[in-house]
């Protein structure tokens, strides 16, 4: 008995630090969109430190899961509790997962963007191609600062 209310409270554990993780992506999300870039710093620190916790956590669950103790096979309450949390564990990461994908597509438009910008004000030579003559040539693309000054 003693084994799965440890078992529960270790599940209990990692749904909380996947909730925590939830509203970090959240966040992360809101600062992708409105180019807060000195928060979205603090945020990926704030996650990779909640994924090594989330990581220690899901280790210790399946060690102790592993050993299923004197009751092995009988149902208890608390294991049926514990398999309610395991799927809502389960539910959980799968919308971290989902989120997690969204911030992911967020940022690589993000940095299109800024790359986009740059070599539009900065300019940028395009592929390198050969003349008729055999000679090597770049034309640069068209920019908006005038690079003369």
């Amino acid at each position: 008995m003693d084994n799965q209310k440890g078992l529960a409270a270790r599940l209990r554990h990692e749904r909380d630090l996947i909730r925590e993780l939830l509203n970090l992506a959240a966040e992360q999300r809101e600062c992708l969109i409105t180019g807060k870039a000195d928060r979205l710093g603090e945020i990926v620190s704030q996650q990779a430190a909640l994924l090594q916790r989330l990581s220690r956590a899901a280790s210790k669950t399946k060690a102790s899961s592993d050993d299923p103790g004197p009751l092995e096979g009988k149902t208890t309450p608390d294991s049926s509790a514990c398999l309610q949390l395991r799927a809502e564990t389960a539910e959980l990461a799968e919308d971290l997962r989902r989120q997690g994908r969204l911030n992911w597509t967020l940022a690589r438009q993000a940095m299109r963007y800024i790359d986009f910008s740059i070599s539009l004000l900065g300019g940028r030579e395009e592929e390198a191609s050969y003349s008729s003559a055999g000679r090597r040539q770049a034309r640069p693309s068209p920019f908006l600062m005038n690079k003369t000054a």
